[in-house]
């Protein structure tokens, strides 16, 4: 095979002419040559703005992942995908906790549910969601969240007081009650098994939302708007002072006129005076008119109509004071939960600071055994006990 120079020089020397082929210049062994390197596909190049826009992202994510930190440093109110409550820290209780510590308090649940004070659904979730953030809590619940979690525990206690209150085939109370007087305790402690199975956290939730009477506040009748649209019906029938009926009427359809043989003569008079006064020139009707208004008078529905007000007003009176007496109950029940928690929190710090005592003694002991070989365990728990004694004091 001839080179590109050959076929050169042979072409020229056909045309008569003679060309020295120019030779490449001699590089030395050793001597690196300067090549550059191959353009990459255009696949394989990446833009330098998506590389500055992957680069803030990632440093966007780093940062939301960091999120806040507490005293020691823990970051808290991050993203996170743990259940409400296995997403506990040492430095915060679970989500589910903090969300029924703040059902627990005052006026709380019912702002939420029932409407008390203007509050919402909406408006409630978000001061749960604030107080999560507050009390450190470790990932991040939004409004939504909260008020999704707090509608579920609802629905989750409806579900298991249904159960308990239920009297057919099977429910709690039902079963309570069909039960004999040696079993009933058993019973009881089975129905309450059931109801913390359907409901974790039944008894806390119990003591929240017996509080609130769970009803819409649109279709109530009491004085959630100012006023009584069920009862403004009854106030617009007019009242006359007229009676219904005249009284020589009543008293022949009573047959008065058969009871006064036995009365004395003063009252005969008396009814004679009244029955002259009474009469008047036209006969008086058989009975009343159905249409009596157009007299002036009072019909039988209007009577029926102020009856009928009376019996509601009374009935909603009674309501009124059986809601009283049921919200005092179930406050002074709350206010026993809440002592009886405090008793036992009491309790557990009494207990924890017990062990850290007894803990610090037995480590003091041992370093009076370390800088004596010579001391005895006994004598040695003796001296720090004695110790810790006086520093108390």
């Amino acid at each position: 095979m001839q080179t590109p120079q050959r076929n050169s020089a042979q072409s020229q020397l056909s045309n008569g002419t003679r060309n020295i082929p120019q030779r490449s210049p001699v590089v030395p062994v050793g001597t690196l040559i300067n090549t550059p390197f191959p353009t990459p596909f255009p696949s394989q190049q990446v833009p330098i703005a998506s590389q500055a826009s992957t680069s803030t992202a990632s440093r966007r994510r780093s940062t939301r992942s960091q999120g806040p930190l507490t005293h020691n440093g823990r970051p808290y109110w991050v993203q996170s995908s743990k259940d409400w409550d296995k997403d506990g820290s040492p430095e915060s209780p679970c989500s589910l906790e903090l969300l029924i510590q703040w059902m627990e308090g005052l006026n709380n649940w019912k702002y939420f549910r029932a409407g008390l004070n203007g509050g919402t659904q909406k408006k409630g979730a978000q001061k749960c969601s604030n107080y999560l953030k507050q009390r450190r809590c470790p990932p991040m619940r939004s409004d939504s969240a909260c008020q999704r979690k707090m509608n579920m525990l609802f629905d989750n206690w409806k579900v298991a007081q249904d159960f308990k209150e239920g009297t057919g085939q099977g429910q709690g109370g039902r079963l309570i009650a069909d039960a004999p007087w040696q079993e009933q305790n058993r019973v009881v402690e089975e129905v309450d098994q059931e109801c913390e199975r359907l409901c974790p956290n039944y008894t806390r939730l119990s003591a929240i939302s017996i509080e609130s009477d769970g009803g819409t506040p649109a279709l109530r009748a009491d004085s959630l708007h100012g006023r009584n649209i069920a009862l403004e019906r009854f106030e617009s029938v007019p009242r006359t002072s007229q009676p219904a009926h005249e009284l020589t009427q009543w008293l022949r359809q009573e047959g008065a006129w058969e009871d006064d043989d036995n009365k004395d003569s003063e009252d005969s008079s008396n009814t004679g005076d009244v029955l002259h006064n009474t009469s008047g020139s036209a006969p008086l009707p058989s009975s009343g008119s159905i249409n009596d208004s157009l007299h002036g008078k009072r019909s039988r529905a209007e009577d029926s109509l102020s009856e009928t007000a009376s019996s509601f007003l009374s009935l909603e009176e009674e309501y009124r004071q059986k809601r009283a007496r049921h919200e005092s109950d179930a406050a002074e029940s709350t206010q026993r939960y809440r002592e009886r928690k405090l008793e036992l929190q009491r309790a557990m710090l009494e207990e924890e600071r017990k062990k850290r005592r007894d803990t610090s003694i037995r480590e003091l002991a041992k370093v009076m055994i370390e800088r004596d070989s010579s001391l005895e365990i006994i004598e040695a728990m003796r001296r720090a006990k004695e110790y810790f004694e006086q520093e108390e004091e």
